[in-house]
């Protein structure tokens, strides 16, 4: 996954429509990582593997509009990247919907990605094993119009990579558990977490799941860390329509953790008010992990409206007094964005109660296409709620 020549302008209007996928996303990877001052040998040799483990979508020129509408990022562009800061250090992560070949469709997306994670099964320290447990509650019925047309109930396996330097990368999973509709959403996950063996933490969330719906809460994406060991990770994400920082406080309390009222406050500051919050609703996700009676980790996701324009400064001050220095954050949007007059180049930040500290990431945006406007694509992405962030995901 080489870098083009001039990759400087390609995310600053320039509409990169003759650059391949893997060729964008290295540009904005080079760019991320050495604003972040990672070493250029270390990120190319990661850069490089990604590219070969995408597989051959990847080498497809990007157009001047979306071949296949992705959900994965709000302008229909299948690659996300976001930067997470937390007590352990910097990481830039990436998730990406496999294009089916020769045409993408919802099938040929699914059986792509499919094919996708079970390649990455084969990277040193991963792991299939959990995930093969679990991959068919969230297929779907073969034949059905989810598989027929892409929509909310379409089953979907996106792929996503944690880098942090010094460290290999690390790969994770991402599920539609609406596949059966929002109303079996619940269920389907609460299967899943007894076959995972996580039941006994979930039930501290379906029995309230019911109240979380009335305060419009609602079930939209399950990840999992596809890393060999008993601290990899299963996330149950919620999109929270019309949310306020109150109602993103119901599900961290199923957490008791005791670094979530730093987070709550840290909504309000990002904010300047308790909400709800205007443009894309927030969300929430849910950690679990093997032998705890409870969530581990509750990460709250906030719409950044103006790109980060205005409030990334409000967003640094939250990491600084976190004991999270902001220098890396403020350079990664310097570098995408220009200090004060470019469009913004965020999309999401959350923040995440995981032990005593909070971590923070902010979810990057990429002018792909010439019309990269949520307006301008076709409906059925539109009618796609827009919550999940990922991005993480991505690693959250």
């Amino acid at each position: 996954m080489t870098v083009p020549s001039g990759v400087r302008g390609a995310s600053r209007g320039s509409g990169p429509a003759d650059q391949r996928h893997d060729e964008f996303l290295a540009a904005m990877w080079h760019r991320v990582c050495a604003a972040l001052g990672f070493g250029a040998a270390e990120r190319a040799a990661v850069a490089d593997r990604l590219g070969d483990l995408l597989g051959p979508w990847a080498r497809q020129r990007l157009g001047s509009r979306p071949r296949y509408p992705s959900y994965v990022s709000h302008g229909g562009l299948p690659l996300e990247m976001s930067v997470n800061w937390s007590a352990g250090g910097t990481q830039v992560r990436v998730v990406w919907e496999s294009l089916g070949e020769p045409e993408p469709t919802p099938g040929s997306c699914l059986d792509a990605g499919r094919a996708c994670t079970r390649r990455l099964g084969d990277e040193p320290g991963m792991s299939l094993a959990r995930y093969r447990e679990v991959e068919h509650l969230f297929l779907g019925s073969e034949g059905t119009a989810a598989h027929r047309a892409q929509n909310p109930r379409t089953p979907v396996v996106w792929n996503a990579l944690a880098w942090s330097p010094g460290r290999p990368p690390a790969f994770g999973v991402y599920l539609n558990p609406q596949v059966d509709g929002p109303g079996r959403a619940e269920p389907l996950v609460g299967e899943a977490m007894r076959v995972l063996g996580l039941e006994d933490a979930w039930r501290r969330v379906g029995p309230r799941y019911p109240e979380l719906v009335e305060h419009g809460h609602e079930v939209q994406g399950f990840a999992m860390d596809l890393v060999d060991s008993r601290a990899a990770r299963v996330k149950v994400y919620l999109v929270g329509y019309g949310a306020s920082v109150a109602d993103l406080g119901q599900v961290v309390a199923l957490t008791d953790h005791p670094a979530g009222d730093r987070l709550l406050d840290a909504c309000r500051r990002t904010l300047g008010h308790d909400g709800p919050c205007r443009g894309m609703p927030p969300a929430t996700c849910l950690g679990f992990r093997t032998g705890h009676d409870r969530p581990t980790a509750a990460t709250a996701y906030l719409p950044v409206p103006d790109g980060g324009l205005r409030s990334r400064h409000r967003i640094a001050e939250v990491m600084a007094d976190n004991g999270l220095d902001p220098a890396g954050y403020l350079a990664v949007l310097a570098e995408l964005t220009g200090p004060d007059h470019c469009p913004g180049a965020q999309k999401y930040v959350s923040y995440k109660a995981d032990g005593d500290a909070l971590a923070v990431s902010a979810y990057l945006k990429f002018d792909a296409y010439e019309a990269d406007r949520a307006d301008e694509l076709p409906a059925v992405l539109n009618a796609k709620p827009a919550g999940r962030p990922v991005g993480p995901t991505t690693h959250s």
